[in-house]
C-alpha cells in the first residue's frame, strides 16, 4: 500500500529521531565535562535545570516525531508548542545567540512544512490511515 504520509514529514522525522539519538548520546556525555559545565554556568538558570529541560526536550521530541510517523495530529501541537517554549528559555539563558538564531530558523521550516496542506490533510485524520486525496 502506499504510503499517504507526505514525503517532507517522514524525512523531518526522521532526521530528528537521529539527531535526538545523537544530543541524547552527546547531552549525556557532557556531564562532569569542564568545558561543557563552565559554559552551562553562563546562563541565568542552573545546570541540573538545564539538564531537566535538555532531557525532556528530547523526549518529548522523539515522541512528537513517532507520533508524526503515525498521522497523530496532538504531535504536531505539542512539538509547536514545546519548541516555542524551549525558544523562549533559550534565548533567555543562552549566551549564544547565534545558536539560538540558527536553531529558530531550523524550527521556522519544521513548522512550515508541518502546516502545509498536505499535512495538513494527513493529520486530519488523527490516525494516519490511507487518504486517496493526498498525493
Amino acid at each position: 500500500m502506499k504510503s499517504n504520509r507526505p514525503t517532507s514529514i517522514t524525512v523531518i522525522s526522521w532526521v530528528l529521531i537521529v539527531t535526538s539519538a545523537i544530543n541524547l548520546i552527546s547531552f549525556y556525555m557532557s556531564h562532569g565535562n569542564a568545558l561543557a559545565q563552565s559554559m552551562m554556568a553562563q546562563s541565568p538558570l542552573p545546570v541540573a535545570v538545564q539538564y531537566a529541560i535538555g532531557y525532556v526536550g528530547i523526549a518529548i521530541q522523539l515522541v512528537c516525531t513517532v507520533a508524526w510517523l503515525k498521522g497523530l495530529a496532538w504531535g504536531r501541537a505539542l512539538y509547536i508548542g514545546w519548541g516555542g517554549i524551549g525558544l523562549a528559555i533559550g534565548f533567555y539563558s543562552s549566551p549564544s545567540m547565534g545558536v539560538m538564531v540558527a536553531g529558530a530558523v531550523v524550527f521556522a521550516i519544521i513548522v512550515f512544512f508541518l502546516l502545509r496542506p498536505a499535512a495538513n490533510a494527513y493529520f486530519a485524520r488523527g490516525d494516519g490511515t490511507p487518504d486517496a486525496s493526498i498525493a
